[in-house]
């Protein structure tokens, strides 16, 4: 048998306008490579570099620089047998019927947030966001706690306003007391910083300057937003990787798909969130890919960025580009 390229399978290669890039899941990582490259990978799976080199007369000296490229940055490796190394079945699913939630909570918000957690709960719900848009006493955050006590819900990402009737002690002791948290964020912060580092991704808190007074401010696409997990990818390439079985209670107890949508499904005071999971036009954002958004499905970072179809840039057209995003991609940079 005679050698042939494989990319490592936690390698994932995307093809974008001017350039492609291979994702590192592992070393959650990403190198920017050319479109010549791409095609070179693509097209020639299993030959072996002379046969690769003789479809390519011209570009020797570049053919060998990419595969150079690629073992010294450990993204592939030559072997005699690839059937040994079948491709990483790409598909999605979970056992949930939802699996995370956004509940947006202000000073004026009625609903019942045990009733909330409860209903998510039957639905498998495992990952929830609490956006607290006013000043709440640590016994409130306690209280609401207390709720996922006998909970299946695991991670939990909370945004809390500044407040200095809170002392950074106690908030530190709430988070540790709580394995919960996965992060809990200080808006509207004196000052940036790093409270206390996460551990395996859990247990961070962290403070911003930003002012997060309302539901106004997601949707931005950042380098910083980036996620560059098996999962996420996965997700990405089958479903929407912000709205697929996403159920979402503004501030007000009205059911979305996202609070910053104008339309919702009732009340949770009225109306059982599994009714409103069963309702087809609920999940009728949950099958938009970025390969079927304008801009995004020319994007070499489609797969490891978070669509927002709530802000968009033709309200009238729900596969248009985000209306958020800074990127383009036809020139490979941001605005």
């Amino acid at each position: 048998m005679k050698k042939v390229f494989r990319l490592f399978e936690g390698c994932r290669l995307v093809c974008g306008s001017k350039r492609a890039i291979i994702i590192d899941i592992q070393r959650n990582d990403v190198f920017h490579v050319p479109l010549d490259l791409h095609r070179i990978l693509i097209n020639n799976k299993n030959k072996t570099i002379n046969e690769i080199l003789n479809s390519y007369n011209d570009q020797k000296d570049t053919i060998y620089n990419y595969f150079e490229f690629l073992e010294e940055n450990e993204l592939g490796f030559w072997t005699n047998n690839p059937e040994f190394f079948p491709e990483m079945d790409m598909s999605w699913d979970a056992p949930s019927h939802i699996t995370n939630s956004i509940l947006d909570i202000d000073a004026d918000s009625k609903y019942s947030f045990m009733n909330a957690i409860t209903q998510l709960d039957q639905l498998g719900c495992k990952n929830i966001l609490i956006r607290y848009y006013s000043i709440i006493s640590l016994h409130i955050l306690q209280e609401h706690f207390s709720c996922l006590e006998k909970s299946r819900i695991t991670s939990v990402e909370v945004l809390l306003p500044y407040s200095i009737s809170i002392k950074i002690n106690d908030l530190v002791n709430f988070v540790n007391h709580n394995i919960r948290i996965k992060s809990l964020i200080i808006t509207s912060s004196p000052k940036e910083s790093v409270i206390q580092s996460s551990t395996d991704r859990m247990g961070g808190i962290f403070s911003t300057k930003e002012i997060i007074n309302n539901c106004s401010y997601c949707g931005n696409t950042d380098i910083s937003n980036f996620c560059l997990s098996l999962q996420m990818i996965s997700e990405s390439m089958n479903f929407n990787n912000c709205l697929n079985r996403k159920i979402s209670i503004d501030k007000h107890g009205f059911i979305k798909n996202c609070p910053s949508f104008k339309d919702n499904f009732g009340n949770i005071a009225d109306v059982n969130l599994a009714n409103v999971v069963s309702n087809p036009m609920f999940k009728k954002y949950w099958n938009i890919t970025k390969d079927n958004v304008a801009k995004c499905k020319n994007c070499e970072y489609r797969y490891i960025c978070i669509d927002c179809r709530a802000y968009i840039a033709d309200e009238n057209n729900i596969l248009s580009a985000p209306a958020k995003c800074n990127y383009n991609p036809y020139k490979c940079k941001w605005n």
